[in-house]
């Protein structure tokens, strides 16, 4: 498991409707894996907005050494809410809305370069800029 690997606490979030509800199910029942099952109560927009104030300020850092999913995320993040895709958005939001702590990295990671965690980004106008 990942928290025994890392000595770290990890917190799994997952939507509560739809695939998500089987899924929380499925996980219990034959992973014996347990998660938090959330409802948002906005939408995409809203929620992201709610906590941009979290990146904006730095409390939530983002890494600068380009690891491979990178570009991707830069990518739907600097485009939201008008991307054709929006679920990393989307997952960032509910993280940071459900317990502003984890925006931080949660756990050093033994025996992994170190990670500069810092990109200057804004929430201008309902979208995220670089600053």
């Amino acid at each position: 498991m990942v928290k025994n690997k890392y000595k770290c606490s990890i917190k799994l979030l997952i939507e509560d409707n739809g695939s998500g509800t089987q899924l929380i199910q499925t996980l219990k029942a034959e992973y014996h894996i347990s998660s938090q099952a959330i409802k948002p109560e906005y939408d995409k927009a809203t929620r992201l907005q709610s906590v941009s104030h979290l990146i904006e300020n730095g409390s939530c850092l983002f890494p600068n050494n380009e690891p491979h999913w990178w570009h991707d995320f830069l990518y739907e993040l600097l485009r939201f809410p008008r991307a054709k895709h929006d679920d990393q958005c989307d997952a960032l939001s509910q993280a940071l809305g459900n317990k502003p702590e984890i925006a931080r990295p949660p756990c050093r990671l033994r025996g992994r370069k170190r990670i500069d965690w810092s990109l200057p980004l804004g929430f201008v106008r309902g979208e995220f800029q670089l600053l």
